[in-house]
């Protein structure tokens, strides 16, 4: 191959990779001692590219195996930065879970158990996340909205609640079928009167559903939030196969060429590209809780 038919090559497959619009740091990591064995978790910090984004969002997640752990951590984050730079995985449920599972699991729990506060506390971190994950899908955060409805309500901060229903309500205004809908607009109505804000609207928009559909039992908005605890604790055993590894290729032109530091972490990442695999066995271990 000739040098201009390089450069080409080059060219073209730079064209292919997407613009990054999340940045994915790893400041620490630290060693997690369970039982008999141990491991090192990374502290991930994600932020939104292009525009002042004041609300950090800070996740932990285990990596690989021990014996890579030390000399992969920057591996590990070009490695994030490459599967979200893939429309295929950034959209994949497998990915969305790995990066907000473990904090729904224990979030949901604390709202199964009555800790609404800490629940709340948890949601309010997750949902900040999960918009920057899923701004292709919005429906997909209105489950963990109207958990925080929940907590609100149950805490007694009725204009709060309010706010996160309306939040849930206006990405539901195609998707009318949701589950979450009736539910939702129920408590709605509840919270409106409380609050002496319009609840009539909401009210006919009830009423209208109802002379569409045929009676169903429909869960009421806290039943929905309890329920969901199983949904996410046993969600990973839904999960199908991973996608297609990606190509060599792609792996280089994700980190650049331009330098020797780019190169190095192009090696490294090349070495975690023979292990695709493994990284849906890490999504399996790091949302399971289990030891290594």
């Amino acid at each position: 191959m000739t040098t201009k038919e390089l450069q080409e090559y080059w060219r073209n497959e730079k064209r292919q990779c997407k613009q990054i619009k999340l940045l994915f740091e790893i400041p620490s990591t630290r060693i997690v001692e369970h039982h008999l064995s141990k491991y090192v978790m990374y502290k991930i910090i994600i932020l939104q590219t292009g525009s002042f984004d004041s609300n950090k969002s800070v996740i932990e997640r285990r990596n690989f195996t021990e014996e890579i752990i030390n000399e992969r951590k920057l591996a590990f984050k070009d490695y994030l930065r490459l599967l979200y730079s893939m429309k295929y995985i950034r959209r994949s449920k497998k990915f969305i879970d790995f990066l907000t599972r473990p904090e729904l699991q224990e979030a949901y729990g604390c709202l199964r158990g009555g800790q609404y506060t800490k629940a709340l506390e948890i949601l309010l971190e997750v949902v900040g996340l999960q918009e920057r994950l899923t701004r292709g899908n919005p429906a997909a955060i209105v489950p963990t909205l109207c958990a925080i409805v929940v907590c609100h309500k149950d805490l007694e901060n009725a204009a709060s609640a309010f706010e996160y229903g309306e939040k849930a309500l206006s990405r539901l205004r195609v998707h009318t079928s949701h589950r979450y809908y009736i539910p939702l607009l129920d408590t709605m109505i509840t919270l409106a009167y409380e609050l002496g804000k319009d609840f009539l609207s909401l009210q006919e928009k009830l009423e209208e559903w109802k002379t569409k559909k045929d009676p169903v039992r429909v869960f009421t908005l806290k039943e929905l939030a309890v329920r969901e605890y199983v949904r996410i604790k046993t969600g990973l055993a839904a999960l199908g196969e991973a996608p297609e590894v990606p190509s060599a290729s792609q792996l280089i032109c994700a980190v650049g060429l331009s330098s020797g530091p780019a190169l190095a972490s192009a090696g490294s990442l090349l070495d975690l590209h023979w292990t695709w695999g493994s990284f849906w066995q890490l999504l399996t271990e790091a949302t399971s809780g289990d030891p290594p």
